[in-house]
């Protein structure tokens, strides 16, 4: 009877301990964050895609510096979003964001799980809000509100869009669109590349390739602006 008892006993104790390290797993699966302190809230961009943007002028080049890396994140109080070539959305789980080091915040950036050092530039904590990030961008690749060139073709830069010739276009972010050496933005009605040099911004009209009318665009210069 004793040795029945004992059986039982340690039996009930192996399935505790199972339950307890499968409930650990379950729980460092979850999405659901511990309550993330007020001050990290908001999003944050890589480090070396800033520093690349800083160099080029140009989102696309920009990208390229961070392929196996988050685009951006967004914290909020019980969830980190993110996204893979502002594309593919997907959130931080409770393992990845235990290993998120925010002692370097005071300066202004934090470190992912992966030691990846990301930028603080805005306290918005709406998932996806990419006008944050495209005024933020376009406030590093331009460096005036109003450019005019000699043939009277002007370039304007709002808040989180430009306006060409008195049309206005919004950049796109992912990176499924070739040439991938310049920027694409679109209108209701057209799409137009920029290209900058360190004197130089040139403006092409996109137009649809023959062999892939989807995504891959040929180019048509338009106009020359001296920065």
């Amino acid at each position: 009877m004793k040795r029945i008892v004992l059986i039982l006993f340690l039996l009930n104790l192996v399935m505790c301990i199972f339950s307890q390290k499968a409930d650990k797993i379950s729980d460092e699966n979850n999405y659901v964050l511990p309550g993330i302190s007020t001050r990290y809230w908001g999003t944050y961009l890589p480090e070396k895609y800033i520093f690349a943007l800083k160099r080029t002028y140009t989102h696309q080049l920009a990208m390229k510096e961070i392929k196996n890396m988050s685009d951006n994140y967004v914290i909020n109080k019980n969830k980190i979003s993110a996204s893979g070539g502002y594309d593919d959305g997907y959130s931080i789980s409770v393992k990845e964001y235990k290993m998120f080091d925010f002692n370097n915040f005071n300066k202004g950036y934090i470190l992912d799980n992966n030691k990846n050092k990301y930028i603080y530039i805005s306290s918005n904590v709406k998932e996806y809000n990419n006008e944050i990030i495209k005024s933020y961008i376009l406030g590093i690749i331009f460096f005036k509100k109003e450019y005019i060139n000699t043939q009277g073709d002007k370039l304007e830069v709002l808040k989180d869009s430009i306006k060409y010739n008195n049309e206005e276009y919004s950049l796109q972010l992912n990176s499924i669109y070739e040439p991938k050496d310049l920027d694409q933005y679109t209108s209701k009605t057209k799409s137009i590349g920029i290209e900058q040099t360190n004197n130089k911004i040139k403006i092409y009209e996109l137009l649809p390739n023959d062999n892939d009318p989807g995504y891959k665009k040929e180019r048509k210069l338009l106009s020359i602006f001296s920065k």
